[in-house]
């Protein structure tokens, strides 16, 4: 009986030992993780401050140029918009209109914010039950949407991004209304709503885009910064299931996915600004010069589209390089 007792001892130390060993592992596996995820949304931050830098001269020259083609077009623009909108039938369709803010100082872009968001909640309140499950649906996922977004870096700014649209225009798709505080864009806003409004194949783009930006991407960078891939040699890539290969092509291509995943927006502005171009050539208000520089204008909007979804695309690329570096992970 003593002999076992004695032996029991070193027995239990043994366990305790490789508990303990089991538990330091643990904690390391996670710092390394922590460690990770930070670097890489530094990496990914680092990213997207210097091509901020790198474009900032090109959208400020954008901003000028749209200020200076209202101040010189506004009257115009404004007309063709609304007959732009008059013979793609879009207030049979539902089409709420056009909206023109005073946006003259800080305090009325912030008022012309509040204003927009007052309408925009009243008319899903007001609205169907399919409606409201939707917007609501919107509303929740663009907030958890912020977070896989914080992990490469990308510092959400929705404030900053209304008003901007609000100043410059955009085309809300759930209020089916333009907004705007300049006219510069009106016509390619107004392609946006024919998008929306036309038919199933045309809003296609459109919802493809809100779908990408609040949900697939944010679901791309989770798979890309957490996911491990399968290290059993007896389960080979041939008997992998699809979501277990997709989760692999997420993780070794992020870039290209990112990218991929842009390819809904930028198809979508291209359309509207094909629309508003195509719209301005039939205009008998517009002369041959503004209508050049309508094109040059709308040219140079894409432009930042492309620059943004480019700089999404290496900021995923660059915070998942620098995590997976950090923590040792294939």
């Amino acid at each position: 009986m003593f002999t076992i007792q004695n032996n029991a001892t070193p027995l239990m130390n043994i366990n305790k030992d490789i508990n303990n060993q089991e538990n330091n592992a643990q904690n390391s596996s996670l710092l390394r993780e922590t460690a990770g995820v930070a670097a890489g949304a530094g990496a990914g931050f680092c990213v997207s401050k210097t091509a901020n830098l790198a474009l900032k001269p090109s959208i400020k020259n954008l901003k000028s140029f749209m200020d200076e083609f209202h101040k010189a077009n506004s009257g115009v623009m404004l007309q063709e918009a609304e007959r732009m909108a008059k013979e793609a039938c879009l207030t049979q369709k539902g089409f709420m209109g056009i909206k023109i803010f005073d946006v003259s100082s800080e305090a009325r872009v912030k008022q012309a914010a509040k204003t927009f968001l007052a309408e925009t909640h009243q008319s899903f309140k007001n609205g169907s039950v399919i409606k409201k499950i939707t917007w609501g649906s919107f509303c929740i996922f663009s907030k958890l949407s912020e977070f896989p977004y914080l992990l490469i870096g990308k510092i959400p700014n929705i404030k900053a991004k209304l008003q901007n649209a609000i100043i410059y225009g955009g085309y809300n798709p759930f209020s089916n209304n333009v907004i705007s505080g300049r006219t510069s864009s009106l016509l390619h806003e107004i392609g946006h709503a024919i998008n929306k409004n036309k038919n199933i194949l045309t809003a296609m783009p459109g919802k493809l885009a809100i779908a990408s930006t609040v949900l697939l991407t944010p679901l791309a960078i989770l798979t890309a910064m957490f996911h491990k891939k399968e290290e059993n040699n007896d389960k080979t890539s041939e008997n992998k299931s699809f979501v277990s290969k997709t989760k692999d092509f997420v993780k070794e291509h992020i870039g290209l996915t990112v990218a991929g995943l842009s390819l809904p927006l930028l198809a979508e502005e291209s359309i509207a600004s094909l629309r508003a171009v195509k719209s301005a050539k039939k205009s008998t208000l517009m002369t041959e010069t503004v209508k050049k520089g309508h094109s040059k204008l709308l040219l140079m909007a894409f432009g930042a589209y492309v620059a943004g979804a480019a700089t999404l695309t290496a900021m995923a690329k660059t915070a998942v390089w620098v995590k997976h570096k950090v923590t040792g992970q294939n």
